[in-house]
């Protein structure tokens, strides 16, 4: 089977900080990523990748992918990346939100989305 220009073409990418710390989860719904960060458009729920880079120099911070609707607090831990780390997510499917948390008191994620296409074509809702 042929492989589609989807399987190739990113049409928007958006970026966001999020501060987070070792109290609780922070969580950040990816629809709030918005137009003008990165590229003109926002990116729509047809995500290609999701980049998630720590940009502390001390603290580990921890990730979560999920759909609302569960408890956050029965997880004590997602996955890590480490100090000034990167993690890549691909192959994302059914994630509308990630929630993180951090070792220490205080750390900085920047969160970049790259969609297949815009939130007109692929809205989140």
């Amino acid at each position: 089977m042929a492989a589609s220009l989807r399987d190739y073409s990113v049409q928007e990418i958006g970026t966001k900080t999020v501060s987070c710390d070792n109290s609780g989860w922070t969580s950040l719904a990816l629809s709030s990523i918005g137009a003008g960060t990165v590229t003109a458009g926002t990116p729509g729920r047809d995500v290609a990748f999701i980049e998630i880079i720590n940009e502390d120099d001390a603290d580990k911070v921890y990730f979560l992918g999920y759909t609302p609707g569960g408890n956050l607090n029965v997880a004590d831990y997602g996955f890590p990346v480490a100090a000034t780390g990167s993690y890549r997510l691909e192959k994302v499917e059914g994630i509308t939100h990630l929630a993180f948390k951090c070792s220490g008191a205080a750390a900085t994620v920047r969160v970049v989305l790259h969609s297949y296409k815009n939130s007109t074509d692929a809205p989140w809702s």
